[in-house]
């Protein structure tokens, strides 16, 4: 570890302005791109903080913000870091009801909202934080050219109620995540556990040179984005980010910026390795590569190296521990196509078996970590009770590890499909079918995706034997004001769903037959598939492809 020690994260963007006040900055985004100095962002953010401030704002309150990977969302966070208050950023495809619940749910005092492009949305979302009981002040952004400006569109009741503040002690950055749970999950880091991510030994999971640049390709509200807000106040490090994500966007962004190093999900690696494949001279800058977020193929490595010359690896981390192992630019080949690398320094992990106990190496078992860069708890503590043991968090995956300390992630006991690198709770996607009054029961799982990894597929038991459609679930959804991202992808109605003899639903079975039909819906020949699994012979096949 690092011995530069900061008392707060303020503390660090103070100390890396003075260093690297000219380090410039790059966003890419539909009109172009832009370029703000460390000096710059810092003087926006003590502008934002002073005006929330005036406000009302105080050390301690939860300042919550949903914008883009845009300047201001990152003057938004320094802003809310230099007051010492509480950062929560939302990714931007959280609907209003999630919006509404999260707010309540972690007390926020301030909320600020940027059209993007659509105004209705941002006008919708601003109404409704003006309507949780915490609430303060609500603030948009409006843009004057080439400067910004943020407008106050609403005041709240600013009331904490019972409970007090989210932050409990020490706590700087609170994160949703979706989990098994039916709404996400308010996830706690404190300035130590921040600090020890970015401060580590190898920044971005390698060693840095002096010519680096890294390109962040993820949105804001992701446990990444923070990092890589952070790392170039820490290292001088210059960080080129995507407004949103685009192949084109940003193979031309590492041509023009000299970038060497990227990471992403493996749909989003594959589809840049896709756009730079034609002109691979264009891209001699970029040297390393890091997959992670979802199932990765060894092939997709070898590919990177045998193909592009790129050093490519694979890593494992969550919301609740952000880098936990790593593969790094040491490791031979075979350990990078195949594991998901050793714990960085600092940090633990345990392969466990039932009872709580180790099991022998090659064995799998839930995989426990802990470090420094452990969150602090949940924002429901009785989540805790289930996933702390004794300082150590239990992750629900599951995993192996060599005799050479390498983990192999080998699945996950909890049910989330992680569709691109996004996990989608397959609880709340349930609960939303059921609103719809047509259907009686339903469930949820992943099918099986060579682009996306996993898709997100649903049976559904419906009222005399009626068809449902994936546009009338969109419909449906978007009443509800869900994510459209947590819309199913396919749908087959059942006479009834299997259960095992506990009263289960067998989802190993409805695992199968919607990777089969996913196959089938998606193969240029549309044929059935084989299947692996009898279906139940009173079962109507009504698979649809929803296109996105």
């Amino acid at each position: 570890m690092t011995d530069r020690h900061f008392p707060s994260i303020a503390a660090l963007l103070d100390d890396g302005v003075r260093r690297f006040a000219d380090l410039p900055s790059h966003v890419v985004g539909p009109s172009g791109e832009t370029s703000v100095s460390l000096g710059e962002l810092w003087g926006d953010a003590g502008a934002l903080a002073a005006d929330l401030v005036r406000l009302g704002a105080q050390p301690g309150d939860v300042i919550a913000f949903q914008i883009p990977t845009w300047r201001e969302g990152a003057v938004a966070f320094y802003a809310a870091l230099s007051l010492g208050a509480v950062a929560l950023p939302l990714v931007y495809v959280y609907g209003t009801s999630e919006i509404e619940w999260i707010l309540a749910d972690a007390k926020a005092s301030f909320f600020m909202i940027a059209p993007a492009s659509d105004r209705a949305v941002a006008e919708e979302r601003a109404a409704t934080a003006c309507g949780v009981p915490s609430i303060k002040s609500v603030l948009c952004i409006e843009r004057e050219g080439t400067g910004i400006s943020w407008s106050v569109v609403g005041a709240g009741a600013g009331d904490l109620g019972p409970g007090g503040l989210a932050s409990r002690p020490d706590c700087s950055l609170l994160l949703y995540t979706s989990g098994t749970e039916s709404m996400p999950k308010g996830v706690r880091h404190t300035t130590g556990s921040i600090l020890a991510e970015v401060l580590g030994q190898r920044p971005c999971g390698h060693s840095i040179t002096p010519d680096e640049v890294v390109m962040f390709t993820g949105p804001l509200g992701h446990v990444g984005s923070v990092m890589y807000l952070l790392y170039p106040f820490a290292h001088g490090l210059p960080v080129v980010y995507l407004d949103r994500w685009s192949a084109e966007a940003a193979a031309e962004a590492i041509a023009r910026r000299s970038v060497t190093f990227t990471h992403g999900p493996p749909t989003v690696v594959q589809r840049l390795l896709d756009q730079m494949e034609p002109d691979l001279h264009r891209y001699r800058s970029l040297r390393r590569v890091r997959v992670g977020g979802a199932e990765i193929s060894p092939d997709m490595i070898a590919r990177l190296e045998d193909e592009f010359g790129l050093i490519g690896f694979r890593t494992y981390g969550s919301t609740e521990h952000p880098t936990t192992a790593s593969g790094t630019e040491d490791d031979s080949v075979e350990k990078r196509a195949t594991t998901d690398g050793r714990p960085l320094p600092g940090n633990e992990l345990r392969i466990v078996g039932p009872g709580g106990v180790d099991v022998e190496a090659g064995d799998e078992g839930e995989i426990w970590t802990r470090g420094g860069e452990l969150f602090a708890g949940y924002r429901n503590p009785e989540l805790d009770a289930v996933s702390r043991v004794d300082g150590w968090y239990r992750t629900g995956d599951l995993g192996v590890v060599d005799p050479e300390g390498y983990l192999v992630v080998t699945g996950r006991i909890k049910d989330v499909i992680v569709r691109g690198g996004e996990n989608i709770p397959a609880r709340r996607v349930v609960d939303t079918l059921l609103a719809h009054d047509a259907i009686r029961e339903a469930a949820v799982v992943a099918a099986k995706d060579p682009d996306l990894g996993e898709r997100v597929f649903a049976f559904v038991v419906t009222d005399g034997e009626r068809d449902v459609s994936i546009d009338e679930l969109r419909a449906h959804f978007a009443a509800q004001k869900i994510s459209r991202h947590y819309l199913p992808e396919g749908i087959e109605r059942v006479d009834a769903l299997p259960f095992n003899a506990m009263g289960k639903v067998r989802r190993d079975v409805l695992r199968t037959r919607a990777s089969e039909l996913w196959a089938a819906s998606t193969s240029p020949s549309g044929a059935e598939p084989a299947r692996t699994t009898k279906p139940d012979p009173t079962t109507k096949e009504v698979s649809e492809h929803a296109s996105r």
